[in-house]
């Protein structure tokens, strides 16, 4: 049952003997009518801010799930961005691998073959120079072996030629060239001696051309039959090689330089003596005359 204020006011009660003082309940009555109207505003004001309250919540309950929503979406989206940024990183590592393994097999590849092309060349060159040294060797060796056997042949012309003006010193009929023929002797001497030295070509050309010289001024005035056809022949063909080494300008050896083009050596020529062949004499020229 719902009581006013005002039905408060207005009620009335039955009356009966002896009951109570009107005015006094009329008093509490109005009394308790303002005490009740009081509670319906406080009730309506109560009822007034538990819809604001409740609508706040209703509110704030919306607005704690749209945040919830966010908060998982950027839970979503993270995880989303974590695992593409990962996928990233994975395929970025594999391509930075794979390139880095390619780059060293390709520089490993350039260094071995730069490595074989520097091997390869200096074997070549290696090759080449001891292609060279050897062909030097063989050309020292051979002019070394020419060289001796040039002293020798020059020692036995010079001992003949000794031989051969002793026995003309002695003969009759010679005492007037004697005085000339000892140059030849002292000339024929100075040979044999020098040459049993160790000489390179310019060391020949000191030694040889002074002979030569005192020869040219004596050849005219020895006689011609001084020696026999066998004897001038064969210092001919001995004194040829000699007198054009001592002609022909000396050239050095040029020192290698690293060039793949080999050294190419002179023809070898032999001093080989050759077997004494009689020969009816003749007025020809002597070995003097030919050199």
């Amino acid at each position: 049952m719902k009581v006013t204020p005002i039905e408060i006011r207005q009620k009335d009660f039955n009356k009966v003997f002896r009951g109570y003082d009107k005015e006094e309940v009329d008093a509490f009555l109005k009394s308790l009518s303002q005490e009740w109207e009081k509670l319906l505003d406080e009730n309506r004001e109560v009822k007034k801010r538990l819809e604001l309250a409740e609508r706040e919540v209703a509110r704030l309950r919306e607005v704690e799930s749209s945040l919830f929503k966010t908060i998982k979406n950027a839970e979503d989206t993270g995880a989303n961005l974590i695992e593409h940024a990962q996928r990233q990183s994975d395929l970025h590592m594999r391509e930075a691998q794979m390139n880095a393994e390619a780059i060293m097999s390709e520089a490993r590849t350039r260094a071995r073959k730069t490595i074989e092309e520097a091997e390869m060349e200096a074997k070549t060159l290696v090759g080449n120079l001891l292609d060279e040294v050897s062909a030097l060797q063989k050309e020292y060796a051979d002019i070394e072996f020419k060289k001796q056997h040039a002293i020798q042949e020059i020692q036995a012309l010079g001992e003949g030629l000794l031989d051969r003006v002793q026995r003309e010193k002695t003969k009759p009929g010679r005492a007037e060239t004697e005085q000339r023929i000892e140059k030849v002797v002292e000339a024929a001497k100075a040979i044999n001696t020098e040459v049993k030295k160790d000489f390179s070509g310019h060391e020949l050309k000191t030694i040889i051309q002074p002979a030569i010289a005192t020869a040219d001024q004596e050849k005219k005035e020895v006689p011609q039959d001084l020696f026999t056809s066998v004897e001038k022949k064969n210092a001919e063909k001995i004194a040829e090689p000699i007198v054009e080494s001592v002609k022909a300008p000396s050239e050095p050896i040029a020192p290698a330089t690293g060039s793949t083009k080999k050294t190419e050596l002179p023809a070898e020529k032999t001093f080989s003596k050759s077997p004494v062949k009689e020969e009816p004499k003749d007025g020809s020229g002597s070995f003097f005359d030919t050199i």
